[in-house]
């Protein structure tokens, strides 16, 4: 993924359409993981973890 806009914009719904299998890897961190849990997605983010966004680092 990349910082785009049009990226970023992207929905979980917008995802269904092109996957076979509902599993997203955000290289970039730009999605919200819980986002993609609500749609039954498996969603992983890579990269450094952003604490003003609330983000934690798995332990």
């Amino acid at each position: 993924m990349t910082e785009r806009d049009r990226f970023r914009k992207l929905k979980p719904k917008d995802f269904r359409a092109y996957m076979k299998a509902p599993i997203v890897v955000d290289a970039r961190r730009i999605y919200d993981p819980e986002d993609f849990g609500e749609s039954n997605y498996a969603a992983i983010g890579l990269g450094p973890v952003n604490p003003e966004r609330g983000e934690r680092p798995l332990r």
